[in-house]
């Protein structure tokens, strides 16, 4: 429809059917079985095999609404999100209820079974899982548009016969950059070439990045509904060397901290081949930890801490005993390698008890109210309260072994009394 503007015919209202497509002078293109523009309103809806993009991002879906008030789009039912780089899918996005997305409030939604899959590089995987994600993104500067109602926009039907050409400016005035009056976030490859395995949050391009982002589980309960999870993989010629997997009901995770207020369980695996040995089963271990209560993880100190009835597995890195240790209070700290985060020490406070497996059965037990355990030379020291000893038993040695303070190398059952005054352990 028209109506007449300043003694100019202005086009009002756009409804094109049948294989329809639209395109901008700056690149991006849409594609549905029917469009409706609505000047007055300055929406735009398309239906039926819908997908808009720019360069190689695309957002598709069965119904996509654009608005240009607050620059955002809204797909309503099932749909995915494409990024491409180099010829191959760099960040693929899935939903099956809806998503929405503002640039203006760099405010993200997207529900129902949603899977997140970022692949930097070959060899490379990281993929969030959960029913309910909102995420953050930060704008760094001005960036090209992906989708926009407005803006010299050209509709065609499936014979290439021109539709309809709707232009408009903004409410405050012309925009300084025609080009840009509404935006969405275009991800690139990571620029980072030493990205670790972690829960990092992602930079999507050169002008938007992911600032804060929380998934849901679609049950809150561990065990019997379907929780979030974060995974990270590393391979090298087809070979697993290094994963995280974090899950719970729900995930926090600023560019500091990663926060469940929930029971969860996290798995961290270092299974590269040591450089001081030609021992192809020499395997730098695994770990994996659960706790009731909750977990903070300070990624710029390389510090996990979680509370209430902590499990800890550590697998030896030559293959050997299984380190098992329960507490009530853990703190476990990681040190920074060029390949990523290697658990270094662990030190647990509350009801601890540390034992030894082989071949699942106990080897040695250990029983403490503080304990600090070397992760890389699997060695541990326990202290007791005043009035109270550190008890440890051996299944070879018969008789339990008593004293206020324990030094234990795990690796050799060698036990030394310690002076409770100079140990140095959390209490």
């Amino acid at each position: 429809s028209l109506e007449e503007i300043d003694d100019e015919l202005t086009v009002m209202i756009v409804d094109a059917r049948q294989a329809v497509r639209f395109t901008r002078e700056d690149g991006v293109e849409a594609r549905a079985d029917e469009l409706l523009a609505d000047q007055t309103a300055r929406t735009a809806t398309l239906v039926g095999n819908a997908r808009v993009g720019r360069g190689p991002t695309t957002i598709s879906g069965g119904n996509l609404k654009l608005f240009d008030e607050d620059r955002r789009i809204e797909v309503f039912g099932a749909g995915r999100f494409e990024h491409m780089a180099d010829d191959r899918l760099v960040i693929d996005a899935t939903w099956d209820i809806d998503m929405s997305y503002s640039d203006v409030t760099g405010m993200l939604d997207a529900s129902g079974n949603v899977i997140a899959t970022h692949t930097p590089r070959d060899g490379w995987k990281d993929t969030l899982q959960a029913h309910r994600i909102h995420a953050e993104i930060e704008s760094i500067e001005e960036s090209d548009a992906i989708v926009a109602v407005t803006d010299d926009t050209t509709a065609a039907g499936d014979d290439g016969t021109r539709v309809a050409e709707v232009t408009s400016e903004p409410a405050d005035g012309p925009a300084d950059d025609a080009t840009a009056p509404t935006e969405i976030a275009t991800a690139t490859e990571a620029d980072e070439p030493d990205a670790q395995p972690g829960l990092e949050l992602t930079e999507l391009g050169a002008n938007r990045r992911v600032t804060a982002m929380h998934a849901t589980g679609l049950v809150m309960d561990l065990e019997d509904g379907v929780p979030a999870s974060f995974e990270s993989t590393r391979y090298e010629d087809g070979t697993l060397v290094r994963a995280f997997r974090l899950i719970g009901p729900e995930i926090d995770a600023t560019e500091s901290e990663i926060r469940m207020d929930h029971p969860g369980r996290l798995f961290v695996a270092d299974l590269r081949h040591g450089d001081d040995t030609q021992d192809l089963g020499d395997r730098r271990g695994t770990a994996l930890f659960d706790w009731k209560k909750d977990l903070v993880i300070d990624r710029v100190d390389g510090v996990m801490h979680m509370r209430r009835q902590v499990r800890m597995i550590h697998n030896a890195s030559d293959g050997g005993e299984d380190t098992l240790l329960d507490c009530e209070e853990l703190t476990a700290f990681f040190t920074e390698t060029d390949e990523g985060g290697e658990l270094r020490q662990v030190d647990a406070k509350g009801a601890v008890y540390l034992a030894t497996r082989k071949d699942k059965e106990l080897r040695s037990e250990l029983v403490a109210d503080a304990l600090r355990y070397d992760a890389v030379g699997r060695t541990s020291t326990a202290l007791a309260h005043e009035g109270r000893v550190v008890t440890l038993f051996d299944a070879e040695r018969g008789a339990p072994f008593s004293a206020e303070a324990l030094f234990w190398d795990l690796n050799t059952d060698r036990v030394e009394i310690r002076d409770p005054e100079l140990v140095s352990v959390p209490r």
